[in-house]
């Protein structure tokens, strides 16, 4: 079962990083070895939403930051950040999702 964060709005113009805390939810000794992120379309139509991501993710033992640029207005995104954790010889993957609208931002 996934948790899903959502996040305030952002204009297109705007680059952002968003920090996904798996700290709720792992093991204590656990952290993330891996991650994959992806993005689908909420609401809204995009052709290519996988451009949303910016460079590659970052993460710590807990946290993940995704960058964030772009999008088209009027869109409502998911994100998805899967991680694989190592505990010890034990392998899991923990999944939480974002939501963030794109605006236009114009006066």
């Amino acid at each position: 079962m996934s948790q899903l964060t959502v996040f305030p709005s952002k204009t297109v113009s705007e680059n952002l990083v968003l920090p996904f805390s798996f700290l709720n939810v792992l093991a204590v000794g656990e952290q993330i070895g891996s991650v994959v992120v992806s993005v689908s379309v909420w609401s809204g139509t995009d052709a290519s939403p996988e451009s949303l991501i910016g460079d590659p993710a970052l993460f710590t033992a807990d946290t993940v930051q995704v960058n964030i640029l772009g999008g088209i207005s009027g869109v409502i995104y998911l994100i998805t950040c899967d991680v694989q954790c190592e505990y010890g010889a034990i392998f899991t993957h923990h999944i939480i999702e974002g939501k963030i609208a794109v605006i236009d931002g114009g006066f």
